[in-house]
């Protein structure tokens, strides 16, 4: 499976936020390595999206796929899964992750959402602890709306704007725990405007 890389005026990433992950596309599969609060809680993810739709036989998007563990999980439930991400090396070891089960048929593609042309083609759209990590956050999600068939669901997961989400996710799990590495979290701070 050829890498593809669809060029964009990065309207809503960040370039920093790309190359940080970029930097990380060799950890995603390392279950006791700095992502695996990811690995702990997609089996939470998978649980929450199937409480709402079936995934047998859906056609869905999973937006900041990463290294796919998301889109692999919602593929082995029978899902006809894309999984895209903006930083290139994340979508080649998810690509080389999948062939490695040749149950797993999962398209995957280096891309923004905004890039995509599709419109009204899904029935889920996933695009979790994605949206702290861009500029454009209305933007985007729209983008991820536009994709949507008219009785699709969109499953958005982001870390709240609290005092405590800070403490939480930035203080504790970054720099006291170092249960995920310094700088995954772009900011708490954004606003919808």
């Amino acid at each position: 499976m050829a890498l593809r890389w669809l060029s964009s005026s990065t309207k809503t990433l960040n370039p920093q936020e790309i190359s940080k992950f970029n930097a990380l596309s060799h950890q995603w599969w390392d279950r006791q390595g700095p992502l695996k609060l990811l690995h702990h809680m997609n089996p939470l993810r998978l649980s929450f999206i199937e409480s709402f739709t079936k995934l047998h036989q859906s056609q869905v998007l999973d937006i900041g796929c990463g290294a796919g563990i998301l889109s692999e999980a919602m593929a082995r439930k029978g899902a006809l899964v894309t999984g895209v991400d903006a930083a290139p090396l994340n979508v080649q070891v998810a690509q080389h992750h999948a062939s490695l089960d040749p149950d797993l048929d999962i398209n995957y593609s280096c891309t923004l959402i905004e890039n995509m042309k599709l419109q009204s083609h899904y029935d889920v759209v996933t695009a979790l602890e994605v949206l702290e990590h861009v500029d454009q956050p209305l933007e985007f999600i729209q983008n991820c709306a536009r994709t949507l068939k008219p009785s699709g669901y969109l499953f958005l997961s982001t870390i709240n704007q609290t005092l405590l989400a800070y403490l939480g996710t930035i203080l504790v799990a970054e720099h006291v725990l170092k249960m995920v590495p310094k700088g995954t979290r772009k900011s708490l701070i954004f606003s919808f405007q």
